[in-house]
């Protein structure tokens, strides 16, 4: 695996000036890249793959920091715990393990879900784990303990996407049946439920503050929810093929990653006219955002660090 530095590359936003600039290209798994996840301090970011290894990365330099081996089947989510000491990850294998990174050493593996585990987050206190799975259920766990609390259900098909409003504490969840729905993280109840993506939702983001979130599915959409009033706000099609990954950034913008090998960006509150693109040379798999950085990974094995520009 090796680090590739590329300086002559940027990304207009959409006021027409260089949004994103990459920093750099990592070769970070052997086959797709299927999960990626920043530290809370942003100094690192794990991923997982079909290889069914995790490599945790300095994000300045690029090269590898640990790797943590015992999945038996393809990783699939990762979520960082403990102010970053230690990293939760979900397998096609249907568990979930909690690793400590420094030691490299596997903690405990949480059994419950009957499929893969497909999405992992953690509540806005920080002391719950939330894991959607394709066995249609999102299950809610004591991330001290490391006990199942209670399980949420209502999808008919395959969670995908799992986003939690830090202001809020309520998760967003998309799935395989092309509901889009909103739950209370202490009760369980489902909050709100909506069908506007043509089958497989698999992306959904909350902004940073309020109670808007944006989804992204197998129809090349973006839509714009407000589960505080129960409505959609807006939808448009951005892409050819199925979104894969959303990142809604402080000041809302929106940066949306698809198998057709582009990235759109748009504002949380712009029309469809505003919306411009990139294309990447890889089929993205999904994107994550720290800050002023985004990760975008996909099916070549490979993430691209891009910095906004300011």
């Amino acid at each position: 695996m090796h680090t590739t530095l590329i300086l002559a590359f940027c990304l207009l936003g959409s006021e027409g000036k260089q949004e994103f600039e990459v920093l750099r290209t990592i070769d970070a798994h052997n086959g797709p890249v299927r999960a990626l996840a920043f530290s809370p301090c942003g100094k690192y970011f794990a991923t997982g793959g079909d290889d069914k290894v995790i490599r945790v990365w300095n994000v300045e330099t690029g090269k590898e920091h640990a790797r943590l081996k015992g999945h038996t089947d393809i990783v699939k989510s990762l979520c960082y715990y403990d102010d970053g000491k230690k990293l939760f990850s979900g397998s096609e294998d249907k568990t979930i393990k909690l690793w400590d990174i420094a030691t490299k050493r596997e903690l405990q593996t949480l059994k419950g879900h009957t499929d893969a585990v497909e999405c992992l987050a953690l509540d806005a206190k920080g002391q719950l784990l939330l894991s959607g799975s394709s066995d249609k259920t999102i299950k809610v766990w004591d991330a001290v303990k490391l006990v199942e609390k209670r399980t949420l259900k209502g999808h008919t098909m395959n969670i995908f996407s799992l986003s939690v409003s830090k202001e809020n504490n309520v998760v967003a969840s998309g799935s395989a049946d092309g509901d889009v729905r909103v739950w209370d993280i202490g009760t369980g109840k489902s909050l709100f439920s909506s069908y506007a993506h043509d089958f497989f939702v698999y992306a959904v983001a909350f902004e940073s503050r309020g109670k808007r979130f944006v989804s992204g599915g197998m129809d090349g959409k973006i839509c714009v929810w407000d589960y505080g009033k129960g409505r959609m706000e807006k939808c448009f099609k951005v892409h050819e093929r199925e979104v894969r990954g959303i990142a809604v950034l402080k000041d809302g913008l929106i940066v949306s990653g698809s198998l057709d090998e582009t990235l759109k960006v748009l504002r949380l509150d712009a029309e469809k006219g505003a919306v411009t693109s990139q294309k990447m040379d890889m089929k993205i798999l999904g994107l994550q955002a720290f800050k002023d950085l985004l990760a975008v990974f996909g099916y070549n094995g490979k993430v691209v660090i891009l910095k906004r520009r300011r």
